[in-house]
């Protein structure tokens, strides 16, 4: 027998040959070429990535399971993250393949065109969830606030508090995608202006809130307790990003930060009219003290 052949007879199913110290596998059945490789030794391209995420859009899209639909929606963040490791992974392989080392985060309507052996995440195969999760995430974060000025009363400090929670939780699992935590920063920042003008809606601006020569009117003591709520729903908001400041981008926590100017100017709009008041009384009085006559 050849040492450098070994295998069944002419008519058998495989032949293993023997080139120099390595084997070559060349699988025959009826004398032809089965398979010119074997799978273990084929690199993956980047085609089979882009096949994964078209198959995965496809499925995503045309799912006519209302229950999957809705899970989808509801653990967005969850979904998204899982995806997005998924699509490194792919974008991993790819760049082994072709020596590449850039990922791509793109859009279906850039106009800038890749080369085509190089993966490209593409966050259109999900927009259609996060469109959706994010009407959720508005309306979580926008309701409390209709809600709590509902009535004649200002809202309480636990209303405020919970509002915060709310916050905290929206940006809290926001955090795994950058541009996910940079949307839901611009929708707290639509709560905090919306607080913002209701308190405002709330503020008394007739004469008995700029009186300063009898007791505080109830019009005074309602823009106090205003002044008063503004200033703790900011003090929560910066709370909540300092606890934050490690996770967050920089653009994203001035995204919030920019709207909390809303309950500073608020707060001193009614400080600076009562405190004109007060010098107005003032001036009057020093007035009245130099009209007095003290020749008796």
């Amino acid at each position: 027998m050849d040492g450098s052949k070994c295998g069944a007879s002419e008519g058998g199913i495989g032949k293993v040959e023997f080139r120099g110290s390595e084997p070559a596998f060349a699988w025959r059945e009826s004398g032809k070429p089965f398979r010119k490789n074997h799978p273990q030794f084929t690199r993956p391209s980047s085609a089979v990535g882009l096949n994964t995420t078209s198959a995965f859009a496809n499925y995503a899209t045309e799912a006519d399971s209302l229950f999957v639909k809705q899970a989808l929606e509801g653990e967005y963040p969850k979904f998204l993250r899982l995806y997005l490791d998924l699509c490194k992974r792919l974008q991993a392989l790819s760049n082994q393949s072709n020596g590449q080392s850039e990922v791509k985060m793109i859009r279906s309507t850039d106009s800038t065109t890749a080369e085509t052996s190089v993966f490209q995440i593409n966050r259109e195969v999900v927009v259609e969830f996060e469109n959706a999760y994010l009407s959720r995430s508005v309306s979580r974060l926008l309701d409390p606030v209709h809600l709590m000025f509902s009535g004649e009363t200002v809202p309480t400090h636990e209303e405020v508090d919970s509002l915060i929670r709310t916050i905290t939780s929206e940006l809290s699992v926001s955090l795994v995608d950058v541009s996910l935590s940079r949307i839901v920063a611009r929708n707290i920042s639509k709560t905090v202006r919306l607080f913002c003008l209701k308190c405002e809606q709330m503020i008394v601006t007739s004469g008995e809130a700029t009186q300063v020569i009898d007791s505080p009117t109830p019009g005074q003591i309602l823009n106090v307790s205003i002044g008063n709520l503004l200033h703790y729903l900011n003090c929560q908001v910066v709370r909540v990003i300092s606890n934050m400041k490690t996770s967050l981008q920089q653009d994203t926590s001035s995204i919030v930060m920019e709207s909390l100017s809303n309950t500073e100017s608020l707060t001193t709009g009614i400080v600076s009219t009562l405190l004109a008041s007060i010098s107005d009384g003032i001036e009057a009085i020093i007035l009245t003290m130099h009209n007095e006559d003290y020749s008796m």
